[in-house]
């Protein structure tokens, strides 16, 4: 397995990201869709604008990068911006597809990765709203076929929300209906203990597998955690991972936002305090309330029960940047460390 993380971890352009990767020892990158036309992610607001579409120059930079690092970039996350599968007006945006699938060639970026959802088009429940299913298949199957012609592979993430396709029999529903869509397995978004389980999950779909997202969580944490300390059983997981035969790319999504934005203000203003070092108490973990996703009923998966998410820990605060690892470093570190383990520890099994 080549384990590799987003783009979206870091404040860097993608050649900044490959540069990343390769001194954190990782072997590939995944990158958003935006990186392949922008240098920032603020640039020009979120959209793709057609100077963007005219600058070949990033796209140079970025092949230098990946000859300089050796590190690939195993798949772009879609969709575009602005772009969602089953809208209207899906055929009149086929161009920004165009532009991406012609610089995914050029850096021999082998999967183009989507969501198979729309809230524009409501919920999707399996077996129902077949307007949905019926726009979302349409597009896909467009998109399938264009990007065949440039060589590069489509698949599709299972989603977390109520307006993706979430369950195994829906995913294999869409996998027979689309000879040539393969699949990427968020293993987070994969935990629903009350609808399904990962040997159902890898029984009907693992044949399609070719990428994982590999955060932890309990199906709902924005962009999970570290794996090996929610609720997943990894070991579990990876043993049925190996069954299928998979040992492609699998990337780290976890939420470095929290670290930047909250932690690391409160630990700045610590230190300014004389404060060296803290104790730091087991932390609970509650799910979304019922305020905000409405009552309890017995599908409802997003009202979950609470867990420790984060142990206790010590915490000493070091007077100079070179004295200490990066927190963000040490957060994918530790990810990259555990998922080696865990698959290791898989094989046999």
């Amino acid at each position: 397995m080549d384990f590799g993380f987003c783009t979206a971890l870091y404040d860097l352009d993608l050649p900044g990201n490959l540069a990343k990767s390769k001194e954190l020892g990782f072997s590939c990158l995944e990158v958003n869709a935006w990186t392949l036309f922008k240098r920032d992610k603020f640039e020009g607001g979120r959209n793709i604008l057609p100077q963007h579409l005219e600058d070949d120059s990033l796209v140079e930079e970025i092949d230098r990068a990946i000859k300089d690092t050796g590190i690939y970039i195993c798949c772009v996350h879609g969709p575009m911006q602005g772009v969602k599968l089953g809208d209207p007006d899906f055929d009149d945006k086929r161009y920004l597809y165009e532009a991406l699938l012609e610089r995914m060639k050029r850096l021999n970026i082998k999967y183009l990765l989507h969501h198979a959802g729309n809230g524009n088009l409501g919920d999707f429940r399996e077996g129902e709203n077949k307007e949905m299913w019926k726009a979302i298949v349409g597009s896909l199957e467009k998109l399938r076929d264009l990007a065949s012609a440039h060589g590069i592979t489509l698949t599709v993430e299972n989603g977390a929300g109520a307006q993706d396709l979430t369950h195994p029999r829906a995913l294999r529903k869409l996998f027979d209906a689309l000879e040539g869509v393969y699949f990427s397995c968020d293993v987070h978004h994969a935990y629903r203990p009350q609808l399904f389980d990962y040997d159902e999950m890898f029984g009907e779909v693992g044949d399609r597998l070719v990428h994982l997202h590999v955060p932890d969580g309990d199906g709902f944490i924005s962009h999970g955690g570290i794996p090996g300390k929610c609720f997943i059983d990894w070991p579990h997981v990876m043993r049925l991972i190996r069954r299928t035969g998979f040992d492609g790319p699998a990337t780290i999504e976890t939420d470095l936002r929290a670290f930047y934005y909250v932690l690391g203000y409160y630990l700045a203003m610590m230190k300014e305090e004389g404060i060296e070092e803290v104790y730091l108490p087991p932390v609970e973990y509650a799910p979304p309330n019922e305020y905000r996703y409405g009552p309890k009923d017995p599908e409802h998966t997003k009202l979950t029960p609470r867990f420790v998410q984060i142990p206790s820990a010590h915490i000493r605060l070091a007077d100079r940047q070179d004295h200490a690892v990066d927190i963000h470093d040490a957060v994918i570190l530790t990810a990259k460390k555990q998922l080696e383990r865990l698959w290791a520890e898989s094989e046999g099994g």
